[in-house]
């Protein structure tokens, strides 16, 4: 199982108003199993399940569909007893594992699934190179590991059959912060294609940028750099990236609280989910987003972390027709 690259039409569009499939709809922060606290990550499995870093308490949480509360999580969301993690942030799901980004242990473990200890996959600061700070990683369809380093500026590939002390393979950034073709800035969110071509949304450089198997330099899909006005052609640190099939660009415009689009070849973006420009609490707003995905329909699912819910956005695919 990995992240296939959905064939959606041109015309497709989303709800205007998200239905709140994790945490509460009225924003509130808690630690039952029908609450979330800031959280960050998600993922959406095969089989409808959704897998959410539940930052602030220290757990994966997994919910299913039609439900807000959580069948089982992963991790005590304790100081003491069980399994606990230092500070969850990303999760991504295979047929046989969970993998999660444990950034105050800064490592990625892989989880058998339903076992109840994980295996290191990469990561440790004392033995190999630690990537202070990052927030975000993908696995590709081999099960490549990439990371987003976002104190080293680079994104990272560990290959499939590592094991913990591989320092993996620089595929994004030259490791100097820039706003250069070859250099990232706190890059974030990843995505990575049927071809390996690697996208990160390069947060503090206002853009997405586009990495070719083995180049030295990125292209910009999406955003030019700047963010001091409320237009489209400008994207305010994006925090997390999806790519269709048709190499439609989807990612998160933070200052303006919103979810973009890009077609191919555009200079121009267009919004889709929570389009006010404000951040609120409504079913049509949107505070700080850190990671949006895709189901396997095409319907958008969002991070909404700081008003502690993942937001639901239904696709709705008969658009003027």
């Amino acid at each position: 199982m990995y992240v296939a690259q959905l064939n959606l039409s041109s015309t497709v569009h989303w709800s205007k108003n998200a239905v709140t499939v994790a945490g509460s709809w009225s924003g509130q922060d808690g630690s039952s199993l029908n609450k979330l606290y800031l959280n960050s990550g998600l993922y959406i499995a095969d089989d409808g399940i959704l897998y959410v870093a539940d930052t602030g308490n220290r757990r994966i949480v997994l919910i299913k569909p039609n439900s807000t509360t959580a069948v089982a999580t992963i991790g005590t969301g304790s100081i003491s007893g069980g399994f606990e993690f230092g500070s969850v942030v990303d999760v991504f799901v295979s047929k046989t594992y969970i993998y999660v980004l444990d950034r105050g242990a800064e490592q990625v473990q892989k989880w058998l699934i339903n076992a109840s200890n994980p295996n290191t996959v990469y990561g440790n600061p004392q033995s190999i190179i630690s990537i202070p700070q990052s927030s975000y990683f993908f696995v590709d369809k081999d099960n490549n590991l990439y990371v987003s380093g976002s104190y080293t500026a680079t994104v990272i590939r560990i290959p499939s059959d590592s094991s913990n002390g591989n320092n993996g393979v620089v595929v994004a950034g030259n490791g100097i912060y820039g706003s250069g073709p070859e250099q990232l800035t706190y890059p974030c969110g990843i995505f990575v294609d049927d071809a390996r071509t690697v996208y990160v949304a390069d947060s503090n450089n206002h853009r997405i940028q586009k990495w070719a198997v083995e180049a030295s330099f990125g292209v910009t899909v999406a955003g030019n750099g700047m963010c001091n006005i409320n237009s489209l052609s400008q994207i305010c640190n994006p925090t997390s990236v999806v790519v269709d099939s048709n190499q439609y660009i989807f990612t998160v415009d933070n200052y303006f609280f919103r979810i973009l689009r890009w077609a191919p070849n555009s200079n121009v973006g267009e919004c889709i989910a929570a389009c006010s420009g404000n951040e609120g609490l409504q079913s049509d707003h949107l505070s700080h987003v850190s990671a949006i995905a895709l189901d396997g329909h095409g319907s958008l699912y969002v991070s909404d972390q700081d008003n502690n819910r993942v937001q639901k956005f239904q696709v709705i695919v008969n658009f003027g027709k």
